[in-house]
């Protein structure tokens, strides 16, 4: 299929997004998004129980399929397929972004994710970003299923994964004390997710986002699916900015593997910032990730935020390599030296964008 790269044309798009959840736990914490990303977006779930009375209830319309048992223990991902072709054709017809989640402890969810994407990239233009949350009790058989589906989707260059770990979720969170480890997991879990989301139906402030990352997605020659992203939010009185930009790139989740990263897509939500403060920001980036890198930069007013904060989250895409790096201390060094520089970013900013 010939792609059609012009950027030439002025017109905003907003690309139609699937939400596909794998399995039956924690369902509605999985579509705990955003309210306004919620209208925009379809939902899909693949799973044994059906939940459209608690889901209706949050006003959220789901297609649930349920997926087919081989044996007591294996779950049949081919005959599914074949079954539901037609029925899953139709429904990703309009679609641009698949958003496929899923645990590494589930082998079933793992196979699907694979099916899915094989299902996806054979007939259709789609992008699909999976998010797997590796969870501290999965055995060593679904890490191998994890190892062979990331494998075999490297060949499919639309196919993105981010593999989040649930112990650097609770390491990047200081002094936690909760009484739910689980939802607290989930949730953390899904503000990536939303985070990854946002960006694409904010296209007045983010224009030709998806034209953009689609276009280096399908064009680029490294060989490598792989994602990484970190996430970080500041509700500090001043200087939120500084403080969550600070804590975004030695959050353990990256493993400051922009090192390794051709192309950074970093979206700054939470505040207003006009279009020189932006200039700053995003140099200030290039500074400390390295000017020859790829950085994307996104933007979003949360307006009718209840808190005050500032919320930012790298991606990290085209990642070869992975691991702690020796960095970190250099990178706050950079930042402290950096101080003055970005004071001076923040007080320019009037009293309103400050104190939201």
């Amino acid at each position: 299929m010939t792609k059609n790269w012009n950027f030439e044309n002025k017109e905003n798009y907003y690309p139609n997004i699937v939400l596909f959840h794998l399995g039956d736990d924690e369902t509605l914490q999985a579509y705990d998004l955003d309210a306004e990303i919620k209208e925009y977006i379809k939902y899909s779930r693949i799973g044994s129980n059906n939940t459209d009375e608690a889901l209706m209830q949050k006003g959220i319309n789901e297609l649930f399929l349920t997926w087919l048992k081989k044996d007591k223990k294996v779950l049949n991902s081919k005959k599914f397929f074949k079954l539901n072709s037609d029925k899953l054709k139709d429904y990703l017809k309009e679609v641009d972004i698949s958003i496929i989640i899923s645990k590494s402890n589930d082998i079933a969810q793992i196979n699907y994710l694979t099916a899915l994407n094989q299902f996806i990239f054979k007939p259709l233009d789609i992008l699909s970003f999976n998010f797997v949350l590796r969870t501290s009790n999965h055995s060593k058989k679904s890490e191998k299923v994890l190892n062979s589906s990331i494998k075999l989707l490297k060949k499919q260059t639309r196919s993105q994964m981010i593999i989040i770990e649930e112990r650097d979720i609770l390491a990047s969170f200081q002094n936690l004390k909760i009484s739910n480890l689980k939802e607290f997991i989930s949730k953390n879990f899904i503000k990536l997710v939303d985070s990854l989301i946002s960006p694409f139906l904010r296209v007045v402030e983010n224009p030709y986002l998806f034209k953009k990352l689609k276009y280096q997605i399908f064009t680029n020659e490294i060989n490598s699916n792989l994602i990484l992203s970190s996430l970080a939010i500041s509700r500090k009185t001043e200087n939120r900015l500084e403080d969550s930009l600070r804590k975004v790139l030695i959050n353990p989740i990256f493993k400051s593997s922009f090192e390794y990263s051709k192309l950074l897509l970093v979206n700054i939500k939470g505040i207003f910032l006009e279009d020189k403060h932006k200039e700053k920001i995003e140099n200030r980036l290039k500074e400390i990730l390295g000017h020859e890198k790829e950085i994307i930069v996104t933007y979003f007013d949360d307006r009718y935020a209840m808190d005050r904060y500032t919320q930012i989250s790298i991606f990290a895409f085209f990642v070869e390599k992975t691991g702690h790096t020796n960095k970190t201390t250099q990178l706050q060094n950079n930042l402290l030296n950096s101080k003055e520089e970005y004071q001076t970013i923040v007080n320019n900013l009037t009293e309103e964008i400050l104190l939201r």
